[in-house]
């Protein structure tokens, strides 16, 4: 009894956080629980086939238009720790919604995180196994 209470009251809480925003687009993984986490794997599919399409969603995204830069990503999450209340930002793109060039890359983004789902699976400090599979179909703007 004493160690299912141990393991409950440090337990990591995964939580995929969408920025779709007029002048910010972003995907953020957070640690909401008690516990610090480590991932085990991430696999971005593809919502038509549900085939996994990559392992890093940088690596799936089409390339910026007009030579422009990410504003953050993150690679290679395997074997990463994220203690409790923090997070790690997959992909930020900003911007000044008064450029048509970001508004092209905005929408472009929007369009292909709308296509996918991101899975992520991961322990707590006792080895427990836990999944978040997550449709990123928000950002598709009808």
């Amino acid at each position: 009894m004493q160690r299912e209470h141990n393991e409950k009251s440090v337990r990591p809480i995964g939580a995929i956080l969408r920025q779709n925003f007029e002048n910010k687009i972003g995907v953020i993984f957070e640690n909401r629980g008690l516990g610090p986490l480590l991932i085990k794997t991430v696999s971005i599919r593809d919502t038509d086939t549900n085939q996994i399409i990559g392992r890093d969603l940088i690596n799936v995204m089409p390339p910026l238009l007009n030579g422009r830069k990410w504003s953050n990503y993150r690679r290679g999450l395997k074997g990463s720790i994220l203690q409790a209340n923090k997070s790690i930002e997959l992909l930020l793109l900003t911007g000044d919604v008064s450029d048509p060039i970001y508004i092209e890359n905005r929408d472009l983004i929007r369009n292909a995180l709308g296509k996918l789902i991101i899975e992520l699976e991961f322990t707590d400090l006792y080895g427990n196994l836990f999944k978040i599979d997550e449709p990123l179909a928000t950002f598709a703007r009808n």
